[in-house]
């Protein structure tokens, strides 16, 4: 007999959760930089299988800056869900998503020379600058 597998995700769990991991994280001695260590909350693979909009949406009200997911379809299905903190494209970026990056103002990672030049010139003819990474110090960034 087969039987389905169910979980219940309370979302207010979830919250909970990610601001002890901040609340941990900021009672460290503090690095180099004076500062404790970002948290970028995960929810790659549909928050792996516990709903990725619900989950993000519940991470960004609980303080989340910034959320990573592997491809540009996930970020798309979370921008969609209406989330507008910054989200983290883990997934090498394919020539092809580039206009996805900029559509969707999504932080992508470049694995490639190919994929770089790609979004550079995509950057260019769409008049886009450069920004500051996320938690990068003032100054030049790579992107």
């Amino acid at each position: 007999m087969v039987r389905s597998t169910i979980a219940d995700v309370d979302l207010d769990a979830v919250a909970h959760n990610f601001r002890e991991i901040v609340r941990f994280l900021a009672a460290e001695p503090p690095a180099a930089g004076g500062r404790p260590p970002g948290v970028i909350a995960v929810v790659k693979a549909n928050a792996y299988g516990h709903g990725a909009g619900p989950v993000a949406l519940a991470l960004e009200r609980a303080g989340a800056t910034m959320v990573a997911c592997a491809d540009i379809e996930e970020a798309v299905t979370l921008r969609r869900a209406g989330l507008r903190c910054e989200i983290l494209v883990f997934g090498a970026l394919g020539v092809s998503d580039v206009t996805g990056v900029f559509d969707y103002r999504l932080t992508p990672t470049v694995s490639t020379p190919s994929a770089g030049k790609a979004l550079q010139d995509a950057a260019e003819r769409r008049g886009v600058r450069r920004r500051r990474a996320h938690g990068a110090p003032p100054g030049p960034s790579p992107w």
